[in-house]
């Protein structure tokens, strides 16, 4: 009854998202991370959405709610992308590269992750 409660939920933040209610929406995905906290579906969107405001303080946010649901779900490849993008944008370049190789060892043939592998590792080469 959880999950399907919890994508209730998301579904109404979507709506509201949709209809540029950001903060509204973000009710509802946390509202769906608490009934169900292994709902990767709910945990996507909130941290998309956070990445989507851009500040500092919700990008940090965004990065804690990744951390929380993959020390209990590490089989989430979406989820450690979402984390490597947080950290980009924070020029935690180390940290962005250490998400996007787990999620390339979860998704093999995702050509993004291993992309972004790549580039991150000459990034952080150059600045040795």
């Amino acid at each position: 009854m959880r999950p399907l409660l919890a994508q209730a939920l998301i579904d109404r933040g979507d709506i509201l998202f949709a209809n540029a209610a950001p903060f509204a929406a973000q009710k509802y995905y946390r509202r769906a991370i608490a009934l169900d906290g292994s709902n990767s579906n709910a945990v996507d969107r909130s941290i998309f959405l956070m990445m989507q405001l851009h500040t500092p303080a919700d990008v940090k946010d965004a990065v804690k709610v990744a951390t929380s649901f993959l020390d209990r779900n590490r089989d989430s490849a979406v989820i450690f992308a979402d984390r490597g993008l947080c950290r980009l944008i924070l020029r935690d370049y180390r940290g962005a590269r250490y998400d996007f190789e787990h999620a390339r060892a979860l998704a093999p043939n995702n050509r993004t992750y291993t992309a972004a592998v790549r580039t991150l590792s000459r990034k952080i080469a150059a600045h040795v």
